[in-house]
Parts: structure tokens; C-alpha cells; sequence
């Protein structure tokens, strides 16, 4: 039988935070009202997205942090009033 998962790997939460931030950073489609490429450009956007994702797996790998995006998961609850469940 396959292994139950409890829920998302950190992988996965490492990669839905990075994509979230990636398009609020750089708004690419316009669909926010402050423009396109107003904080950073395309590269430089890239670069901050994958040392995220870089730090997020180090944090857990490495260090044996159980959950390095529970902060942001719990800034995001706040937020929206709703229980950190990312």
C-alpha cells in the first residue's frame, strides 16, 4: 500500500510560495493595479525566487527545520483571517 501523505511536501510548499511571490513581485500579466516590473525586473526576480526556494530546502534539509514556511503561513492566515493552512 502507498504511504498516506498528511499533507503537502515542503517541496511543494516551497515551490506554491515562490510562484505566489514571483507574480506579486513582478505582476506580469498587469492584473495588479501598481504595473508591471515596478519592484524588479525579470531576472533579478528570478534570482530572489530561487534563493528562496534555495533557503526554504537548506532550512529543511540541512538544519532539520520541520517547517520553514510555517512564518509565511502563518503571516498569510493573519492576513486573510483564515487558519494558516498552506
Amino acid at each position: 500500500t502507498p504511504p498516506v501523505l498528511k499533507g503537502p511536501s515542503i517541496t511543494v510548499k516551497a515551490a506554491f510560495m515562490s510562484s505566489g511571490l514571483y507574480y506579486i513581485i513582478r505582476n506580469p500579466h498587469g492584473s495588479l493595479p501598481y504595473g508591471t516590473d515596478v519592484f524588479m525586473l525579470h531576472e533579478e526576480a528570478k534570482t530572489l525566487i530561487w534563493l528562496i526556494f534555495v533557503v526554504i530546502l537548506t532550512a529543511h534539509e540541512i538544519f532539520r527545520v520541520n517547517d520553514p514556511t510555517a512564518l509565511f503561513s502563518q503571516s498569510v492566515g493573519a492576513i486573510f483571517l483564515c487558519p494558516a493552512q498552506l
